[in-house]
């Protein structure tokens, strides 16, 4: 009886065992590495393009600058996000490489050393070029320009996240909720 118990447990058990060493290895069909990270390249383009024309209206009304300052300013902020692009990768590669340390549970103690100083010099450059950005942008605009430009800035990101989120007023604005004015709290009652 008890032989008969284990050659059925046996059984049941490579029965159940068996289709799923039938399954391919691998990612499911149609995913490959990188694939689904983001956009595709075109819808980046295009959403580049779409925030650049955005930033464009931006300047030009909300900010009043003429055509010369707003290209400048433009081309400001299109150079330190490419430059804030390229940090933002090596960053991301040291959080890769750290995570793939602790994954593995290497004990490597250099590695470790050596991914976190990637790290902190991937964030302090990124804090460089944020002070660099904004030295160049007060080299241009006065500072109630600089004000506006941060909050309308802002808005446009919080506009963003909340197309991203899906919902939210800002998600049918043109312009990521850029133009809109601030909501104020209503005031307590004591």
């Amino acid at each position: 009886m008890r032989r008969l118990s284990i050659v059925l447990a046996a059984l049941l058990t490579s029965a159940f065992a068996l289709p799923m060493l039938a399954q391919p290895s691998g990612p499911p069909p149609g995913i490959v590495k990188g694939e689904g990270k983001g956009k595709p390249a075109e819808k980046r383009g295009a959403g580049r393009a779409r925030l650049a024309k955005v930033r464009d209206k931006l300047l030009k009304q909300r900010l009043g600058l003429d055509d010369a300052t707003a290209k400048k300013v433009e081309g400001l902020l299109a150079e330190h996000a490419k430059a804030r692009r390229e940090a933002n990768q090596k960053t991301r590669q040291a959080q890769r490489e750290l995570r793939r340390l602790l994954r593995a549970d290497d004990e490597d103690q250099d590695a470790y050393r050596k991914a976190l100083l990637e790290l902190e010099k991937s964030r302090e450059t990124m804090e460089q070029l944020r002070k660099k950005h904004l030295a160049e942008l007060k080299a241009t605009l006065t500072p109630k320009q600089q004000a506006q430009l941060l909050q309308a800035m802002h808005r446009v990101r919080a506009g963003l996240a909340r197309k991203i989120r899906g919902g939210g007023a800002a998600a049918e604005d043109d312009d990521g909720g850029a133009n809109r004015k601030p909501r104020r709290r209503p005031r307590r009652r004591r």
